[in-house]
């Protein structure tokens, strides 16, 4: 982690963000904890792995670093190679990350206990910290969150009074920032900085989130948040997926029905008219009560679903608040702020 401290992330204005800052940021709300948690379930899983003979097959990794690549658009080995060097990862503690990724996702309902039962050196944490913040995309996450909220202090006249301070323990900080290689003149230097900007966030989210501007939120975009309350069966498959389709409509038969025939489980779900895609999503405005759709993609899957109700956005449900708060501050920021930060890292 230490090799990246000191180099500059991004600007705003005259003041410069360091990745330091990014790392006391997720030290302060929380998020760097989450992170270590799921490193040492990592390494916990690749532990019983190699105790067990059961480490992730040659096709599984290059499954995995297939993925890892796309989602990067590194298209050649050469490319793949420039972003590890970069970041400073070496090409072996890759292939152990893509290891821990495959593990953890394999074991995901037993990592807690995998953890408990192979305990990890603090040593291993050390040496494996690097590659996982990197590579998980935690680092360059953090950084996008840290910058939107610079450009909140920003947007902030330099003379506003921000009295709230929930970021006070700032020894605990320090200690926590010296043991990921922070020094601690460094870190108090930092913290001034990046309590400013986590207060003026919150300060900026007030003003622009009041209840007035909620509720004018809701009511322009009643449709995107109305919900279909619905039936819903996935399939692997599209020709599973028609079959199940033609039962619902010309067999009549219900969704339980045709989920038990097929060995599959029927699920309730209440779907947002801006999850559904486009041409779904226009049918389904005017669809009636028990009318069927389908097949549509969902997370690799072929899901066909038959209409319960419809729910419309109600300005009291907290659910609605929350999607209407962050709709609103997203646009915000994209079209207000975004433009004043200068980017010094390609993340």
């Amino acid at each position: 982690m230490s090799s990246l401290f000191g180099e500059t992330v991004f600007t705003v204005g005259r003041q410069l963000y360091y990745w330091e800052d990014v790392v006391l940021a997720g030290l302060i709300r929380g998020e760097w904890a989450l992170f270590e948690r799921d490193l040492r379930y990592g390494l916990a899983c690749l532990a019983r792995a190699r105790a067990e003979n059961v480490l992730p097959s040659k096709q599984e990794l290059q499954a995995s670093a297939a993925a890892f690549r796309y989602e990067r658009d590194l298209i050649s080995a050469e490319e793949a190679s420039g972003w590890l060097a970069r970041w400073k990862v070496r090409p072996e503690d890759w292939m152990d990350y893509l290891r821990r990724a495959v593990l953890r996702s394999r074991w995901c309902a037993n990592t807690e206990m995998i953890a408990e039962r192979f305990p990890q050196a603090e040593a291993e944490v050390d040496a494996a910290r690097h590659a996982e913040a990197v590579c998980s995309g935690t680092l360059a996450r953090l950084a996008r969150k840290l910058a939107e909220r610079a450009a909140c202090t920003d947007a902030l006249s330099h003379d506003t009074a921000i009295d709230h301070d929930a970021f006070a323990d700032g020894d605990a900080l320090i200690a926590a920032a010296e043991g990921l290689g922070i020094p601690r003149a460094r870190s108090r230097q930092r913290l001034d900085v990046v309590r400013r900007v986590e207060r003026s966030y919150l300060e900026f989210r007030r003003r622009v989130l009041t209840a007035c501007a909620i509720s004018r939120e809701i009511r322009t975009h009643q449709l995107d948040l109305t919900r279909v309350a619905c039936d819903s069966i996935a399939f692997e498959s599209e020709g599973a997926a028609l079959e199940a389709l033609l039962c619902l409509r010309a067999d009549r038969q219900s969704v339980r029905d045709v989920a038990m025939a097929a060995h599959r489980t029927s699920t309730a779900q209440r779907l947002y008219f801006d999850q559904l895609p486009s041409t779904i999503g226009d049918r389904l405005a005017g669809a009636r009560q028990g009318e069927v759709f389908g097949p549509i993609v969902f997370d690799g899957k072929f899901v066909v679903l038959q209409v319960n109700g419809k729910i419309l956005p109600a300005e009291d449900d907290p659910e609605i608040i929350s999607r209407a708060e962050s709709s609103l501050f997203s646009r915000v920021v994209q079209r207000d702020l975004m433009p004043v930060i200068q980017w010094q890292s390609a993340l």
